[in-house]
């Protein structure tokens, strides 16, 4: 199958928590991400065509060493799930969202994993 993305991908050589916004339990852990959006692996299914409202906690960023210009205890973001897949481990799922709602602060963030921990 051809590969139709043009835009750069980068994987994490961490697991990095996504969080629900207003509960503050993890929906899944980032696997690779881009300037639009980002890949989840998860335990459970993610219903498609949903818009979330989730969160990137300082805590879990410290432990990828990124916390450079982030002065709150969580970045909220929203973000809609376009696709789901099953992982090599069936155990697991892959869903893959599109960032909606995206302020600076998270931005910065998502910068900062693609400088310390992704795969270039």
């Amino acid at each position: 199958m051809k590969e139709r993305r043009k835009i750069n991908r980068w994987n994490l050589l961490l697991l990095i928590p996504v969080r629900h916004a207003d509960s503050n339990d993890v929906l899944g852990y980032i696997t690779d991400l881009n300037d639009n959006g980002i890949q989840l692996l998860s335990k459970n299914s993610i219903e498609l065509e949903k818009i979330f409202s989730l969160s990137l906690c300082l805590q879990d960023l410290k432990q990828a060493f990124i916390f450079k210009g982030i002065n709150q205890d969580c970045i909220p973001f929203e973000a809609q799930s376009r696709w789901f897949d099953k992982d090599e481990n069936q155990d697991f799922h892959k869903t893959g969202f599109e960032f909606i709602n995206i302020s600076p602060e998270a931005r910065n963030a998502i910068s900062q994993l693609v400088s310390n921990v992704a795969e270039i």
